[in-house]
């Protein structure tokens, strides 16, 4: 496992050009932007680098900010720790967070119904119904995939995998009648879920609300944040007893909505995805590509 240490959201104009210039003798490849007129750097947690670039923004008076949010804080910058895994320490998983991964994000609805309708023109690009990927929209917890993957992934016989049917639209069929259409275009796509529910967290990890006030695990569903010091990807516990008393299963869905603050109820749609070594082996030996972090089963 490699950490990465993630510093940005700096602009020249905030800082100055003899500070700017400073940060780019550092670590030149920071520049970015269009004009390159802001910085951030992507390095090892111990890297020389990454040490010098903290005091130099400390040194100007920058602080790092503890709201990771988008946009711009006068006087701070983001600071955040990412664990970089290797396949074969995933491969060690007994279980994972599933999650697509970046640029595998497009746009859908839901229907009144519940089930999720995509438009041609809402995909990210081209030819994605006929890829074998496993993608989500906006929120990784909303998860579709093409036919192809739907195909491959029910040949594995996953324990406790569910299909939901989802209406696409291809361009200019908006006015055609849905059962005409189900029956010129079938389903291209289908949302991936599981008919599992997860026990809550265990109390080795730090859940907060929108407040910032402690959450006791098991306690609350709706708005619930995973907090793990400054990494930006908390990564999920569970007591060995309560995951062993749901007996064999290849994916399910966390008992909590992670960071749904707006939510005033809770959403099984909205909760995280969980999967088992088997359900990563088969992505892995078919190729479809998700995001993976480690779930940590702890004794208890």
């Amino acid at each position: 496992m490699k950490i990465l240490a993630y510093i940005g959201a700096i602009f020249r104009e905030d800082i100055g050009d003899a500070n700017f210039n400073a940060l780019l003798r550092t670590y030149p490849e920071g520049q970015k932007g269009d004009t390159g007129h802001f910085f951030e750097s992507r390095l090892p947690v111990d890297d020389r680098r990454t040490s010098q670039i903290l005091k130099l923004l400390e040194s100007i008076g920058m602080r790092k900010r503890r709201d990771q949010t988008a946009g711009k804080g006068i006087g701070r910058f983001s600071y955040n720790l990412h664990r970089v895994y290797a396949t074969e320490e995933l491969s060690n998983c007994e279980f994972l967070e599933f999650r697509p991964v970046d640029g595998a994000y497009h746009e859908a609805e839901r229907n009144t119904d519940g089930s999720l309708f995509v438009a041609e023109g809402r995909l990210a690009s081209e030819g994605w119904k006929d890829r074998a990927f496993i993608s989500a929209y906006g929120t990784d917890s909303w998860v579709f995939a093409p036919a192809k993957t739907k195909r491959i992934l029910d040949v594995e016989e996953l324990l406790g995998l569910a299909w939901r049917p989802v209406d696409y639209w291809p361009s200019g069929s908006e006015l055609e009648p849905r059962e005409s259409l189900l029956k010129r275009i079938g389903r291209p796509f289908w949302e991936l879920d599981s008919e599992i529910d997860l026990p809550p967290v265990a109390d080795t990890v730090e859940l907060r609300d929108e407040e910032k006030s402690v959450v006791v695990p098991g306690t609350r569903r709706v708005g619930v944040y995973l907090i793990d010091g400054e990494y930006a990807r908390p990564e999920l516990h569970y007591k060995a007893s309560q995951i062993a008393a749901l007996g064999p299963f290849d994916i399910g869905r966390t008992y909590e909505n992670f960071g749904t603050s707006a939510a005033a109820e809770y959403r099984r749609d909205r909760s995280k995805i969980v999967v088992s070594a088997r359900f990563f082996t088969a992505c892995q030996a078919h190729g479809l590509q998700a995001d993976w972090l480690p779930v940590h089963i702890d004794p208890g």
